[in-house]
């Protein structure tokens, strides 16, 4: 690591109260559009890169959330400043500097994942780890491409064309000309049947003779000329039942 910024204080960087302060002094005295504070933020990007140094990340956000005056993000900003300083020292703003450090860094990563790639290409055809693996990454990726390769090779698709033409033959088989008519036959009489009901129902409910007698009971002056009407109507329906009989 470069020379530490606060070696002239005497304060011993790390997850502390002392740091903290440190960073937040700079922090407050921060311009987005004035040039001269990008040094400041490099300072704390840097102080920031060797307080979490050797600690646990879990330990090192707590301590960042609960110290700091800035979030998560930034404090991830000025990491990335301090990595980049020496093409981001020149940036018209701060926040130009922080456009081309998070440009940087995307490159950077979008060239060590071609490069992993490389990488795992040769293990898998020598069997031997090149230099520059990467223990544990490198390592996932060499199984993911592996257990890819194997889902896309010849005979798994061979295996996988033969498996559909065989379900393919059995379904033909099961759904013969004979049983789709049968099936289709019973469809259409279900239907039939189901629209025979309906058509008996909607002639039971909308009957306009029974609606004709309703009226004609509700306009009826009284309770008793009603209950009259009904008695006569009750009594002619049961001769016409008889006669049906």
């Amino acid at each position: 690591m470069s020379k530490n910024p606060m070696n002239k204080t005497g304060i011993k960087i790390g997850l502390n109260k002392q740091t903290a302060d440190f960073m937040n002094e700079l922090y407050n005295e921060f311009d987005l559009i004035t040039k001269k504070h990008i040094k400041k933020a490099i300072a704390i990007g840097e102080v920031l890169s060797e307080a979490k140094e050797n600690v646990d990340h879990g330990a090192y956000l707590t301590w960042l959330d609960k110290n700091a005056n800035f979030n998560q993000c930034s404090a991830r900003r000025f990491v990335l400043l301090f990595k980049y300083k020496e093409y981001v020292l020149d940036s018209e703003s701060l926040s130009d500097a922080y456009m081309l450090a998070e440009k940087l860094n995307r490159e950077g990563i979008e060239k060590e994942e071609k490069e992993a790639i490389k990488r795992v290409d040769v293990y898998n055809k020598t069997g031997k780890k090149p230099e520059g693996w990467r223990r544990g990454t490198d390592d996932r990726l060499a199984k993911e491409r592996k257990s890819n390769s194997a889902n896309c090779s010849p005979v798994n698709n061979l295996q996988a064309v033969k498996k559909s033409k065989e379900t393919t033959k059995t379904d033909i088989k099961v759904y013969d000309k004979n049983e789709v008519q049968r099936k289709l036959n019973l469809d259409h009489s279900s239907a039939v049947d189901k629209k025979t009901v309906n058509e008996k129902k909607e002639i039971k409910e909308n009957d306009p003779f029974i609606e004709s007698i309703v009226d004609y009971i509700k306009e009826l002056p009284s309770k008793s000329h009603k209950m009259v009407a009904l008695k006569n109507i009750i009594r002619e329906c049961h001769k016409l039942m008889n006669d049906l009989y």
